[in-house]
């Protein structure tokens, strides 16, 4: 039997690449830190916006579950910049932040192919230029086809409040640590993105 396809992450990548392996008939392991935490949302519930609706209908076109969940879990249908021309219009869709998760965890769980496993992987080994096994921060390690990394923020996540920094994924989530030393090991260059929360006054 062919190992399965490991994908490192439970968010809207991660899930989204489950989603799509399940559909092509290929087993796969979503590798989450918390299985609760699959297809979270953060911040501000919005599918869709201005530079990323044209994402969401590529993913609908493509038969993707994201705008699948966000007609399911949508409170608010809006058309921004109606008043404008065509190529400046996006649809948001803003959803109810805790239906969508449970939504998407019960589409998964329908689904043939897909199973789930709480930890962190920190590691993997290749042989002949293909990944042949990841190892998690628990020390097992297990056989696979091949490695999907959706991290997201998590990577060596860092939150910064004012003049303080912590290691963090989402705030109250720990980052993920040891992977970025992995990739680096095997000749990848790493970097920092930022996002940013503008300051709020009470």
């Amino acid at each position: 039997m062919i190992n399965p396809v490991f994908i490192v992450g439970g968010g809207h990548a991660g899930v989204e690449s489950a989603f799509a392996l399940s559909r092509l008939g290929v087993r796969c392991v979503v590798v989450t830190m918390d299985i609760v935490a699959t297809a979270r949302m953060s911040c501000n519930p919005a599918i869709g916006g201005l530079a990323k609706s044209h994402l969401v209908h590529e993913l609908d076109a493509l038969g993707g579950l994201m705008p699948v969940a966000a007609d399911a879990s949508g409170i608010q249908f809006k058309t921004l910049n109606s008043s404008k021309g065509r190529a400046v219009r996006s649809l948001r869709v803003q959803t109810d932040k805790k239906k969508y998760p449970l939504f998407v965890k019960s589409f998964l769980k329908k689904c043939k192919n897909i199973s789930f496993l709480e930890g962190e992987v920190v590691s993997f080994k290749e042989k002949g230029g293909r990944v042949v096994s990841v190892q998690l921060s628990s020390k097992k390690s297990f056989p696979c086809s091949s490695l999907i990394i959706t991290s997201g923020t998590f990577l060596n996540g860092l939150i910064h409040i004012g003049d303080q920094s912590f290691k963090a994924g989402r705030i109250g989530e720990s980052s993920a640590r040891g992977l970025t030393e992995t990739l680096k090991g095997f000749g990848f260059s790493t970097g920092r993105l930022k996002t940013g929360t503008p300051p709020r006054l009470l």
